[in-house]
């Protein structure tokens, strides 16, 4: 299974005069970028290349954090 990015969260995409991907080493529409994709380049960066917004995790599924305390540890 493949999971499906955004190329605007992506750390080889750079935006500016037009919109390069150096992991592919070639040129892109906005639109593209702005599609999900499957691309296997793919390394997050939570900065929006179009300074839109910022990534927000998705708050639908409850976040689960396991601590472990070291008080619960047993001692030999």
């Amino acid at each position: 299974m493949t999971v499906k990015h955004q190329c605007r969260y992506c750390s080889h995409l750079v935006t500016g005069n037009g919109i390069w991907c150096y992991a592919r080493q070639r040129c892109y529409s906005e639109s593209y970028t702005k599609r999900r994709n499957d691309c296997q380049h793919f390394e997050f960066n939570p900065m929006d290349a179009y300074f839109e917004h910022d990534w927000e995790p998705d708050r639908t599924k409850p976040v689960v954090v396991e601590t472990l305390s070291i008080f619960e540890l047993e001692v030999e």
